[in-house]
């Protein structure tokens, strides 16, 4: 059986539990797949609490994303909330204690991302189908959020969009957010972003949280603004 719940598939075997008036739909082998299967999870027990207003509720399984080069590492969930003012269908990390590091790791192009992450099914400018990934720094991180040869970058914050062509991404790293392991007496600081581009041609696309514009060929660079 399948569920649509805002233009996403909700499938697995339902069943529908009244609890003292609260109405509860139950998933088992639930699996939530986003851009025709360019990110998914599945291998889930859902529990989704039904009112009035809508539906609501987060579970956990197996996420993959299906895109050469692009792997994720860590525990994701899925997220699906229908009520007004929120609506939304993701999978993202989950919301974690005080204290604790709910960051994921992001393998793409050869560079592991460990950070906090969200998956949204979108359409780019062309109309195809895509998923598009917030990307931000955990406070509560020990890890480094990126390390590109000498250089750590402990601070940033960003988006990707997966595509069936590849993927594209861009980090801005706010001032003090790396270190670049200069010697004594030498400093760098400033405001930097991070391109990486898989896809065959330039990606321009708006996201909640601003643009993106990546290079046209297969890329992965660090970029200085004073």
């Amino acid at each position: 059986m399948a569920l649509n719940v805002l233009g996403q598939t909700l499938s697995g075997n339902f069943s529908v539990v009244n609890t003292g008036g609260v109405i509860t739909l139950e998933v088992d082998n639930a699996a939530l797949s986003l851009g025709g299967g360019l990110a998914s999870i599945s291998g889930a027990s859902a529990s989704i609490t039904l009112d009035a207003t809508g539906l609501a509720g987060t579970f956990e399984g197996t996420v993959a994303v299906n895109v050469p080069g692009v792997s994720v590492n860590g525990t994701l969930e899925g997220q699906i909330d229908t009520h007004p003012g929120s609506r939304y269908v993701r999978i993202a990390t989950p919301q974690g204690a005080a204290g604790d590091d709910t960051s994921v790791d992001v393998q793409i192009a050869g560079q592991s991302i460990h950070a906090l992450v969200s998956f949204e099914q979108s359409t780019n400018a062309a109309g195809q189908t895509v998923v598009k990934v917030a990307v931000s720094h955990d406070a509560d991180a020990t890890d480094p959020l990126l390390q590109i040869g000498p250089i750590t970058i402990n601070d940033a914050s960003g988006q990707l969009i997966i595509g069936p062509a590849g993927i594209a991404a861009k980090l801005t790293i706010p001032s003090g957010g790396f270190d670049l392991g200069l010697p004594t007496g030498m400093a760098l600081d400033g405001d930097f972003s991070i391109a990486v581009n898989t896809m065959p041609t330039a990606v321009h696309e708006t996201f909640l949280l601003g643009g993106v514009a990546t290079p046209a060929r297969p890329a992965c660079r660090t970029l200085c603004r004073s």
